[in-house]
């Protein structure tokens, strides 16, 4: 048997967990034993991983990054002793002064213990930017070690990413969700391409159609629905899609555009709210919350729609393939790899009056729309990977 050790902040309703879940579910519990360490516990998907993973909680992780500072340093103070207390209030005051996360992460988890297990494969399965990044760098004992990197890093526009590197060296490989978000990490870390690769994501094409075919009663099936799905958070781009719906309300079309997704950050989901009052939308955008079946959404939604600033490797286009909807989709990192322009979907600029023109030019060509559905229909094609198949690709790549 061997030890697979997996590492994540949370599980959450977002694609990162979905596809953690997706993967798990294609291990074989008689061939690895699997632990899944968490920061904290929680999430809505927690209750979606499979009964044969070993879920624990990361040890002190929460009590040295969560929180109030004071109530933080006091806990180091008290359990980690003066010395290591003195130590994370001088790196707190350098990260204030300087910025540099990833020095502030290694400096932070010095004071907390290791993992006693060993395992045989290790993998942060985190955003870049993580603290458990180097958490699993330092902190966990395996033979090989592993990151996913699950976006452009282009996204990253301030100090998040400064001094990871010296994490991300400490990896056997880094794995990116598309070629075009491999060639952006490629191009900004150089000196870590021999440990760049590309790895899809892998969905369950028969579990997305089985829950879409369940019943949903929320789109309006009298005019024309229109779909985004994804967290309520300005890399996804609901802004712009109020301005498209501005735009086309004005020109007279019938339509509603239906908002899924959880809401993390508090004051861009307010600021949405709020314009789509201000501008008299709320007949034609509908909030639908979070939901644990997205694809009863899809199946029913006239057009799905990816207004995104960055991505990785879009999950929900992927999904939306699968349930062969016409799609627009931005420019983003792995869009070409997804869509077959004009055969497949519509790739658009990353502005509200392209994919405003995307929109009209569906509309006025029905035609088209299930040329696309069609063309889905007999082209797409889900890889049916397991994990072990990755396990044998990062080791012998």
């Amino acid at each position: 048997m061997k030890n697979i050790a997996f590492v994540c902040e949370g599980m959450y309703n977002g694609g990162v967990e979905k596809t953690l879940i997706e993967w798990l579910k294609t291990i074989c519990p008689q061939k690895f034993n699997v632990t899944l360490y968490l920061m904290n516990i929680e999430g809505e998907t927690l209750n979606k991983l499979p009964d044969y993973v070993n879920i624990k909680k990361i040890p002190e992780l929460t009590d040295v990054s969560n929180g109030a500072y004071k109530n933080r340093l006091e806990w180091v103070f008290q359990n980690k002793g003066v010395i290591a207390g003195i130590k994370f209030f001088l790196c707190s005051v350098m990260h204030k002064i300087n910025h540099n996360r990833g020095v502030y992460y290694r400096k932070m988890i010095k004071c907390l213990s290791d993992i006693d297990d060993v395992y045989d494969y290790a993998i942060s399965y985190t955003m870049p930017d993580s603290i458990c990044i180097p958490y699993t760098a330092e902190k966990i004992k395996a033979k090989y070690k592993w990151m996913w990197c699950h976006i452009d890093v282009r996204f990253y526009k301030g100090h998040e990413l400064d001094g990871m590197e010296q994490s991300f060296k400490k990896f056997d490989k880094i794995v990116n969700v598309s070629n075009a978000a491999m060639q952006t990490f490629n191009k900004k870390y150089p000196a870590l391409i021999k440990k760049s690769i590309m790895i899809k994501n892998y969905l369950n094409t028969q579990d997305i159609i089985n829950m879409a075919n369940m019943p949903c009663d929320e789109i309006d099936k009298n005019v024309l629905s229109i779909l985004t799905v994804g967290r309520i958070s300005p890399e996804k781009g609901q802004d712009i899609a109020i301005e498209v719906v501005k735009n086309l309300a004005l020109k007279g079309i019938i339509f509603k555009w239906y908002f899924l997704g959880p809401k993390p950050d508090p004051d861009y989901y307010l600021s949405i709210m709020n314009s789509i009052n201000k501008e008299n939308l709320s007949d034609k955008i509908i909030y639908l919350g979070q939901s644990d079946n997205p694809y009863k959404y899809m199946k029913n939604c006239d057009i799905y729609i990816q207004p995104s600033r960055f991505e990785g490797y879009c999950t929900t286009v992927t999904e939306a393939q699968i349930l062969h909807k016409p799609i627009i989709v931005t420019n983003v990192a792995g869009a070409k790899e997804q869509i077959e322009n004009d055969v497949t979907g519509i790739i658009s600029p990353i502005s509200a009056e392209e994919i405003e023109k995307n929109i009209i030019k569906l509309i006025n060509d029905r035609n088209l729309m299930a040329t696309m559905s069609d063309n889905l229909q007999k082209k797409f094609n889900i890889d049916e990977n397991n994990f072990e198949d990755v396990i044998n690709t990062l080791i012998t790549h």
